[in-house]
């Protein structure tokens, strides 16, 4: 006989998220630590109408790239 355990996760409330990020003491080093965090947590996207609705997990963001510089052909002249 095979016995499984499940283990639900009790996920906090928009309340309780919303009163941690009120009072939590920002220092600099949680601040470094939570920007990394955020830089490469997964994402879940949705799209799509509400009958027809759909999600992708993006599983990092990609990194942040400058586009390349574009010159400007237009000649301006004053008058």
């Amino acid at each position: 006989m095979i016995i499984r355990f499940v283990c639900f996760l009790r996920l906090p409330t928009y309340q309780q998220i919303y009163d941690w990020l009120i009072n939590v003491k920002w220092t600099p080093e949680f601040a470094a630590e939570f920007q990394q965090f955020y830089n490469t947590a997964q994402r879940q996207v949705f799209y799509g109408g509400a009958a027809t609705s759909q999600s992708i997990i993006i599983p990092t963001p990609p990194a942040y790239k400058d586009l390349p510089p574009d010159t400007c052909s237009n000649k301006t002249t004053t008058d």
